[in-house]
């Protein structure tokens, strides 16, 4: 189960029905939301984020794996300066590939830098926001450190032991992509598809 943008109800409601009922997930947090109740530095609300030491008390407990779902990159364009709001981690009009570059890169490693310092994390994994990216973003995401992509495409992954290139954009679906029954049917496919595949080198 994986959840986005780091809710407090992911600590409120979510982790104690986990603990609960024995299960495990992973929460992508918005690095400059985490603990605001505000939009940045405007008196905007936002629903509000849990803090890091809400995600350090649920890395603890083995149930939560906390990633990255970049630090300052999902923006609302109504509360951004003109010109600021990307779509996902899509290039700014004509901003530069070098200094678009050096922008992802920055923000990936920024992110995971916090969560290890204030939440105790070991993020692996980079969901994208809006599940939007791109050949530079995939870069900039190996080079700061993180193994695996996540998209928001709606189809079954398969992961080939030794190949690290079946840990990028991995597809997910989300609660209103597909009825209960068929993403239990969906699964269950899968599991029969991947027993077939022949382990990478």
């Amino acid at each position: 189960l994986t959840f986005d943008d780091g809710y407090l109800s992911n600590h409120q409601r979510l982790f104690p029905l986990l603990d609960g009922l024995g299960m495990k997930a992973a929460i992508f947090p918005i690095g400059v939301h985490v603990g605001r109740t505000e939009y940045k530095d405007t008196l905007s609300s936002i629903t509000p984020h849990f803090s890091y030491a809400q995600g350090a008390e649920m890395v603890r407990s083995g149930t939560v794996e906390l990633g990255s779902h970049t630090y300052d990159m999902h923006r609302y364009a109504p509360l951004e300066p003109e010109g600021q709001a990307r779509d996902g981690v899509l290039p700014l009009p004509g901003e530069g590939r070098l200094r678009y570059c050096q922008r992802l890169e920055s923000d990936f490693r920024l992110s995971a830098r916090m969560l290890e310092r204030y939440a105790g994390a070991s993020p692996i994994a980079l969901a994208y926001p809006q599940g939007l990216h791109t050949p530079e973003s995939e870069g900039a995401r190996k080079q700061a450190g993180y193994l695996i992509s996540l998209t928001v495409e709606p189809e079954v992954s398969v992961l080939r032991p030794g190949g690290a290139e079946s840990l990028s954009l991995l597809g997910r679906f989300a609660v209103d992509d597909i009825p209960a029954d068929r993403l239990l049917e969906t699964i269950e496919k899968g599991l029969e598809k991947a027993e077939g595949v022949t382990p990478g080198p």
